[in-house]
């Protein structure tokens, strides 16, 4: 997604990211620039759940399945035929504006059930007082599944905005499924005070990844994640990593923990966000003489790179209400392709079974911007659950403080001291309040890499080691120990295919209906008559091949397992074009 943040003042105005998608020609809404051509909007006000309530249920399921719930959806259907105010200007650009109004929360998004956006077109948010905004959203968002969540902004109200210049070809879908309420663990973002946050932030002990503690971890810094997971009413909070496979083929696989998403059903994946370099800069933006690491990134705004869209791969199916059974893994994809100045970096791992002397965590404690925590004692094995599971660590201070986790840390990596993942977070005692049987000292348990590599009371297609190690499962020659990369960089690692979705673009081709079982039916809009059909599964094989003349096409499948599969369109030039299918 392309996000830009805007604070304003009198004196000046500060903006976070500059565009990423070329396309885009409006780069500001038009209720920060022509407000007074387009009047008021609608505001939609949502019946919430009191503070005291959601507190209450975020308690239960902390208790009862660890998970980290830091919001509510709030069900309302809208569209924009019947509700919002559409404008048309003197030049014929058309805009629909509609506010949606939720008191008492800290932050509100919005969810939609059938969105499009035409190319050309544009959508923002914006707070109520018009401090800061998100966007342009364009039509790189649009999907087949037809969901999308915004991010969220800070305050009871946003405004969506939704702007299409008088050239622009087709009609948007806007159709509004409700909206969520936080009440917990956001943040705006320029650097408030904690006070101003209403109490919400991570622990003082929590060291900020970009201070000197985390000088020689920046590639595992760029590709751990923060999960925002919708499952029904609640929205929660977990962190992960991007990691790598011998493939070497930067599939956007994403491992986290089980417990952080065991009863997400699939509509709901298409709303699980992952927002990426969520960071505070190491450095002030004015060249003040102070070396950057002792800055220790505490100033300038955050940054809103996010990607909505997951397919749920593998997990430890370990899931129990007396606790786990196993190691508590989660294996997603990314469903959109994350954009190349995101600088997704793809972790390198060790499933070995030995034991670290040191090393590091890094994660997204109660939802914040990234910190990284170390250890200095050897990681020791434990029974968590089932014989050898996991990995238990207790946290050292260092010189900035005496970094911990907390909720919303759940399937952060374990870093050993040659920076491979040895574990994701599944739980712990760790904070940075003495209490009880919590606080500093206190140790944290990590899922094994070695354990969700073969064993969990899980089907064989869904261990770890059939997706991270697609080469040795094909050849049979078992690779437990590989490094990171980054995407057409350091580590070679290079994308087999593209997943790149052409919604409006001349060269283009549909999959209709996706997902579909016996058949696979394409729609081509191409200059070329003639065509190459490549059927790839998930770890890269060729599975199916046809060649087809013509507009639409229908290629019979039946004998293909359920499951992911990517699609390839070559034309009579070599060139092609790649799309998930879904086989049911």
């Amino acid at each position: 997604m392309k996000h830009k943040y805007a604070f304003l003042s009198s004196l000046f105005m500060l903006a976070l990211s500059t565009s990423l998608f070329a396309q885009a020609t409006i780069e500001r809404p038009l209720g920060f620039t022509n407000a007074s051509d387009l009047g008021t909007c609608e505001t939609l006000t949502l019946s919430g759940t009191s503070f005291d309530e959601l507190m209450a249920r975020a308690d239960q399921l902390e208790a009862t399945k660890g998970q980290t719930i830091n919001g509510r959806v709030i069900f309302h259907d809208a569209n924009a035929s019947n509700f919002g105010t559409w404008t048309e200007l003197s030049d014929g650009t058309k805009v629909w504006r509609a506010t949606l109004h939720s008191p008492d929360a800290m932050s509100v998004c919005a969810y939609f059930d059938g969105f499009y956006l035409p190319e050309g077109s544009a959508m923002f948010i914006y707070n109520a007082d018009r401090t800061y905004f998100e966007g342009p959203i364009t039509s790189e968002e649009n999907n087949d599944h037809m969901r999308f969540m915004t991010n969220d902004m800070w305050g009871e109200s946003i405004t969506i905005e939704y702007v299409q210049p008088a050239d622009v070809v087709g009609e948007a879908v806007l159709d509004l499924m409700g909206a969520g309420h936080f009440f917990r663990m956001v943040y705006p973002p320029s650097e408030l005070a904690d006070a101003e946050r209403g109490g919400s932030s991570a622990g003082s002990c929590q060291v900020n990844v970009n201070c000197p503690e985390g000088e020689f971890w920046t590639k595992e810094r760029d590709g751990v994640v923060r999960m925002r997971i919708t499952d029904g009413n609640d929205i929660g909070l977990c962190s992960g990593s991007l990691v790598n496979t011998t493939a070497f083929d930067c599939r956007q696989y994403v491992l986290s923990a089980m417990h952080c998403a065991p009863t997400v059903s699939d509509a709901d994946m298409a709303f699980l966000q992952f927002r990426f370099n969520y960071e505070r800069p190491a450095a002030d933006a004015n060249d003040d003489g102070i070396p950057e690491w002792e800055e220790c990134g505490t100033l300038g705004f955050s940054s809103a790179r996010n990607r909505t869209g997951a397919i749920r791969l593998a997990d430890s199916n370990d899931d129990s209400s007396n606790g786990f059974d196993g190691s508590d893994f989660l294996l997603l994809e990314v469903e959109d392709d994350i954009p190349d100045n995101y600088n997704p970096y793809f972790a390198g791992w060790d499933a070995t079974n030995t034991t670290s002397p040191s090393g590091k965590g890094i994660h997204h404690p109660s939802g914040d911007i990234k910190k990284i925590s170390e250890y200095t004692q050897p990681a020791q094995s434990i029974w968590w659950g089932a014989p050898g599971s996991h990995w238990e660590v207790r946290w050292s201070a260092t010189e900035t403080n005496h970094g911990t986790t907390e909720g919303g840390s759940s399937g952060s990596p374990l870093y050993n001291e040659q920076h491979r993942i040895i574990g994701t977070l599944s739980s712990g005692f760790s904070d940075c309040v003495q209490s009880g049987q919590f606080g500093p000292n206190a140790p944290d348990q990590y899922g094994k890499m070695s354990y969700h590599w073969t064993n969990n009371p899980n089907a064989a297609d869904q261990k770890l080691k059939v997706w991270l190690d697609p080469v040795g499962t094909t050849s049979g020659v078992e690779t437990v120990v590989l490094d990171g990369a980054y995407r057409n960089g350091e580590g070679s690692c290079n994308p087999a295919l593209s997943t790149e979705e052409f919604t409006l673009g001349y060269e283009s081709f549909f999959i209709a209906p996706n997902p579909s079982s016996d058949f696979l039916n394409l729609r081509i809009k191409s200059s070329s008559i003639n065509h190459t059909v490549l059927v790839f599964d998930q770890t890269g094989k060729l599975v199916a091949e046809e060649l087809i003349s013509g507009p639409v096409a229908r290629i019979a499948l039946s004998e293909l397992p359920a499951g992911i599969y990517y699609i390839t369109l070559q034309d009579e030039n070599g060139l092609s074009q790649t799309k998930k299918w879904s086989k049911i």
